[in-house]
């Protein structure tokens, strides 16, 4: 493995190759050398080719990235951000394990949860197209959304950061109407609003 690391960018620059076996095999090696040390880097990388990749590469490239964070991330926090930004790149690209591994890494981190559910409210904002980030913020906004709109959390400059249950509502009916090719994720909205339903006070809605 020592040997393979000291070539780590020539496999990395591999990943921009025109040929699709040349990319599989250079995210087998990235596997094999991505350690606690290097992972930040690596994900980095990994990331922007997430961007410009081909359609029939995102869903392995994603899948490596998921199952490299859940080993190697140095911290949780670090690792829920990545998700984040993973799954706001990758368009349809997810395994469905991959998305159901997320929602259980916030469901069994409680101290993470409210940070968890605000970012994933900024962050779909600009991002209803995205269908893997969508079913993990429903979701979650089932399991967590009471908090999401009775806790603020502050922001990077020190403010307040809050979400009312109308902007909360707002944006669960603007996912309902929108059409999605996976159709789970209108279960995932029913299963959320049927859980928001026993706690939130806007009845009328």
């Amino acid at each position: 493995i020592n040997s393979v690391q000291k070539h780590k960018t020539i496999i990395l620059e591999c990943l921009k190759d025109n040929d699709i076996s040349v990319k599989r095999r250079a995210l087998d090696l990235i596997y094999i050398i991505i350690n606690q040390s290097n992972i930040k880097q690596i994900v980095k990388e990994c990331l922007n080719f997430l961007l410009v990749s081909e359609n029939e590469f995102k869903l392995e490239l994603t899948t490596k990235i998921a199952q490299s964070l859940e080993k190697y991330s140095p911290s949780l926090k670090w690792q829920i951000d990545t998700l984040i930004k993973m799954f706001s790149l990758s368009g349809n690209y997810l395994s469905e394990e991959t998305v159901t591994n997320a929602i259980n890494l916030i469901v069994n981190t409680p101290e993470l949860q409210l940070y968890t559910i605000h970012k994933l409210f900024i962050a779909i904002q600009s991002n209803l197209a995205q269908e893997g980030l969508v079913k993990f913020a429903v979701y979650l906004f089932g399991e967590f959304g009471y908090n999401l709109i009775n806790e603020s959390v502050s922001g990077q400059d020190g403010e307040s950061i809050s979400v009312s249950e109308n902007e909360l509502l707002d944006l669960l009916e603007e996912i309902h109407s929108k059409t999605y090719s996976n159709s789970s994720i209108k279960e995932y909205l029913l299963n959320c609003l049927l859980k928001l339903s026993a706690k939130l006070n806007n009845k009328s809605r």
